[in-house]
């Protein structure tokens, strides 16, 4: 005997191993997995419940999911019309009505398993679709805020680029100003020292004929 555990582990590795899973038991409790190479062994922690995995319901959607063949055996042997209980009554035509009414029954049964493992199936399928469009949504959204905090931190060094444009065109300025204050004032100076040189020839001519008219 085997943990489910264990045949989920074979179910999602190496499905193709499995030739055949077999059901039987009033629920389909008692299962059989049946292997390529001969082996067979059962799962013992099969549990009837609509929601736990080790569930007949839950191992049938399994095994669909893996593309494994599945078996009930019961109701090949109802149809099969071999039971493996059955009354015994006197009258062949009553005997044959309870074996075609237990067929039925069987039938009905498997069919609502049928059903309820291809629902789960599809469960799973709407499960791991919405899986993934929640992923997709979730890198889309990193992609946006990623791209908004690199259209910020562009806009970040392009504002400082231009304020260090204005700082360096305001220091040319600043220089500008004052180189021609300096020009400026090197030209009143040279300006002044012009006028000097001119008052004090002219004070010396003045001198010059004061002291001829002198004489």
């Amino acid at each position: 005997m085997a943990s489910f555990d264990e045949f989920e582990t074979v179910l999602r590795d190496s499905p193709l191993s499995i030739q055949v899973v077999e059901f039987s038991g009033q629920k389909s409790e008692t299962v059989v997995v049946k292997l390529v190479d001969g082996t067979v062994f059962g799962i013992k922690d099969i549990i009837e419940s609509p929601s736990d995995p080790r569930s007949p319901l839950k191992v049938v959607a399994s095994c669909r999911e893996a593309n494994v063949k599945t078996k009930f055996v019961d109701l090949e042997a109802l149809l099969a019309g071999s039971p493996k209980k059955k009354k015994l009554y006197t009258n062949e035509r009553v005997q044959k009505a309870y074996e075609a009414s237990a067929a039925q029954k069987e039938r009905i049964r498997l069919d609502e398993l049928d059903r309820l493992a291809q629902v789960e199936v599809q469960d799973r399928a709407a499960a791991a679709e919405a899986a993934v469009r929640e992923k997709e949504a979730s890198e889309a959204a990193a992609r946006e805020k990623e791209a908004s905090e690199a259209a910020a931190r562009e806009k970040e060094a392009s504002e400082a680029a231009a304020r260090a444009k204005a700082a360096v065109e305001a220091a040319a300025r600043e220089k500008e100003v004052e180189e021609a204050s300096a020009q400026a004032t090197s030209a009143a100076e040279e300006a002044s020292a012009r006028a000097k040189a001119v008052a004090e020839q002219a004070l010396a001519r003045a001198k010059a004929a004061r002291a001829a008219a002198a004489e």
